[in-house]
């Protein structure tokens, strides 16, 4: 039986409003960005705001606790004696090295292979080989190291330096504390809305500043008041339209990471048609059925999360097939969330069932006639529709004004050739 505590909260119409958009509303709070939400009346915002919380396993129940302290009102954490001093702030449990995912170690190792000699024998990846060369990193390089071709595939001076210092940058990343006490057997609630990321289904107009403030790391905030959405672009990393349906990314690096693949696609694509049926039914167990219900709708988010978590935690991209599985949940955003608070607390702590985390997407498979139609669905916003209603109606006009000018026309032209005839 449905909990008590979604009473009132409707992913259905969550989903039926967004459409596939709303995966991209799920992904985007994964990423803890700046999220402004606006919508009119108060009780539409805030019922969808806790609605697309809700998508999450335990947030609402177990996950919301400091999701209104930030700056001084962030609770310290402290497991020690009592004769001990208090730890620093959770805001200042931050890395103090930044952390290096595996598209970055990428890039800087094919960044110093574009200066190596072009004839050099290609260099091996994988993680058994990276690993053998890992090893002598704590080895100075001689002097003609960086002259010196790769024999057996092994890493030149110059490369073998930047792994170095790149892997070095990640071993030495220091763990983020956990501040969330009740979490079930596989690590849920994510860590979100902690360590200053605030979460304000509702917020009057005197907290303006709080969105403004540079000490929060990120936000998920709904407002009514039309002042919000004056220069919001200087605060916000992205808009959510609840009337209209719609999500506005600015930033070029956060549309690329919000893309959703085929695959994703094609789970948010079966989601909303599930929605849609169950929608439509007509008779008494109108909105009573379990697939396209409530709870069914939570239960597909939750397996979409928890093999997205399997795949990123036992997935690395510098293996081809591996990185192939990661693609399926786009890269550019996997690599985005591991650097994540969220993550990084449920990857460093592992849950008691790890080994129930699948691998791989839940929609994976060959590209198909299905995967184009969910693409052309995706494509329709509102705005689009807005657009093409608008031509449609210009046509729609014009039409009767030709049709009217036409008739004008004629009639003149009938009446000049009566005349013509009484003078014959």
């Amino acid at each position: 039986m449905e909990s008590q505590i979604f009473v009132g909260l409707s992913v259905r119409d969550l989903v039926l409003r967004f459409k596939h958009r709303v995966l991209i509303l799920f992904k985007l709070l994964l990423l803890e960005k700046r999220v402004l939400v606006y919508s009119s009346p108060v009780k539409l915002l805030s019922s969808s705001i806790i609605s697309l919380i809700s998508l999450f396993p335990e947030m609402v129940e177990h996950g919301l606790v400091e999701s209104a302290c930030h700056g001084p009102d962030i609770p310290e954490d402290h497991t020690g004696d009592a004769t001990e001093p208090l730890s620093t702030p959770i805001l200042d449990d931050k890395p103090q090295l930044s952390f290096v995912s595996e598209m970055d170690l990428l890039e800087e190792i094919n960044s110093a292979l574009t200066m190596t000699d072009d004839t050099a024998t290609p260099l091996d990846f994988s993680k058994s080989h990276l690993a053998m060369n890992i090893e002598s990193f704590d080895e100075p390089p001689t002097s003609d190291v960086g002259n010196s071709s790769p024999s057996d595939g092994q890493m030149p001076g110059d490369v073998a330096s930047v792994v170095s210092e790149s892997v070095t940058r990640q071993v030495k990343t220091f763990p983020v504390r956990p501040s969330l006490t009740k979490k079930d057997e596989y690590g849920f609630p994510l860590e979100v809305f902690t360590k200053g990321y605030i979460c304000h289904p509702y917020l009057s107009l005197a907290y303006y500043d709080l969105v403004n403030d540079p000490s929060i790391p990120g936000f998920l905030v709904g407002a009514t008041n039309q002042l919000f959405l004056h220069h919001h672009k200087k605060f916000a990393d992205a808009l959510v339209d609840v009337a209209e349906g719609k999500v506005e990314v600015y930033s070029p690096n956060l549309k690329l990471q919000l893309h959703l693949t085929k695959e994703d696609l094609r789970f948010a694509d079966y989601v909303v048609k599930m929605v849609i049926d169950e929608n439509s039914r007509d008779d008494v167990f109108h909105g009573t059925g379990w697939e396209g219900g409530e709870e069914w709708v939570r239960s597909q988010f939750r397996i979409y999360l928890m093999s997205m978590l399997g795949t990123s935690s036992h997935c690395s991209a510098l293996d081809k097939n591996q990185k192939l599985v990661l693609d399926s949940y786009n890269y550019a955003f996997i690599s985005a969330w591991r650097k994540t608070k969220n993550f990084r607390i449920w990857n460093e702590n592992a849950p008691a069932k790890m080994d129930e985390f699948p691998i791989g997407h839940p929609c994976s498979g060959e590209y198909s006639v299905s995967d184009i139609k969910a693409k052309v669905n995706s494509m329709i916003t509102p705005e689009r529709v807005k657009k093409l209603s608008a031509a449609v109606n210009a046509v729609n006009e014009t039409g009767k004004v030709l049709q009217q000018t036409t008739k004008s026309w004629g009639g003149t032209v009938s009446s000049w050739i009566s005349g013509l005839r009484k003078e014959t």
